[in-house]
């Protein structure tokens, strides 16, 4: 009985004394509350800054009906059908071969080909750069073929002059209009529609030139191709890019090119049989 009663006051005496520690951990939090605002501000703040500094992603998508050769032999129509069976790939035979063909860089380079999207427009907004697709105050138009990937900034002084920057080189003048020398090749400056000199007079526009290729690399980077039914010719595109409306327009050109590439095999397969 001793032994339990002394227990039992040991039990008591625990409790009041992690009832005291708490009670004063508590007091000494309510007299510094200041320093934990100012945690929760910073906290804020650093999310806020951290938030603003990051490039901007945008997905879009697109459904595209696709035709396989009604033409394709028995077997095989029959080795697709067996491997679907199996659980691998699916029932519609040669659809693979044309969702390859979709994510495949030398299409893509026609799609950049067609709509010049080797040159980007960024400009400065907050504490980023954001892609100005399709409202970029002025046009970089490289005057010959491009090797190598480079950046010109251009900021106007007035509506006929403007400075640019190579590659974060020096700052140089000229006239937009002219014809204007750099190491990677000569290109010309305009203004677009965009240009007004209440809003664009001092702004930097940073246009990153790519080779053909390099964009396209980059824009299949950010390409997926699926089939949301195994049982479907229906494929769905999905693209990522720092620009929504350059996605739209890059999967509806991409649809394009394929539809104008599979005229062309037809074509070419029509002529051959002649």
């Amino acid at each position: 009985m001793m032994q339990e009663e002394t227990r039992d006051k040991s039990s008591n005496g625990n409790q009041r004394f992690n009832g005291i520690l708490i009670k004063q951990f508590l007091i000494a939090c309510a007299r510094n509350w200041y320093w934990f605002a100012i945690s929760i501000v910073a906290c804020g703040c650093i999310a806020y800054l951290y938030a603003k500094t990051q490039t901007p992603l945008f997905s879009s998508s697109a459904y595209i009906l696709v035709n396989t050769n009604d033409n394709q032999s028995n077997n095989s129509t029959n080795q697709a059908q067996a491997f679907s069976d199996l659980g691998i790939g699916n029932g519609v035979s040669g659809l693979p071969d044309e969702m390859f063909k979709l994510q495949s860089t030398k299409l893509m380079e026609s799609v950049v080909q067609h709509l010049g999207l080797n040159v980007q427009y960024y400009g400065h907004v907050y504490l980023r750069d954001v892609n100005i697709y399709k409202s970029a105050p002025v046009q970089v138009t490289p005057l010959t073929d491009i090797t190598s990937n480079f950046q010109v900034a251009v900021k106007a002084t007035s509506n006929n002059e403007f400075e640019f920057q190579v590659n974060g080189g020096d700052w140089k003048k000229a006239h937009f209009g002219n014809k204007v020398n750099t190491d990677f090749g000569p290109v010309a400056i305009t203004r677009t529609h965009n240009f007004n000199s209440d809003d664009y007079i001092g702004y930097e526009t940073k246009a990153r030139i790519y080779t053909t290729h390099s964009m396209a690399k980059a824009l299949v980077g950010g390409l997926s191709v699926n089939q949301p039914d195994n049982n479907s010719n229906v494929l769905q595109l999905s693209i990522t890019c720092d620009n929504y409306d350059l996605g739209l327009d890059v999967l509806n050109g991409l649809i394009a090119a394929y539809n104008q590439e599979a005229i062309t095999d037809k074509n070419r397969v029509a002529r051959s049989t002649e």
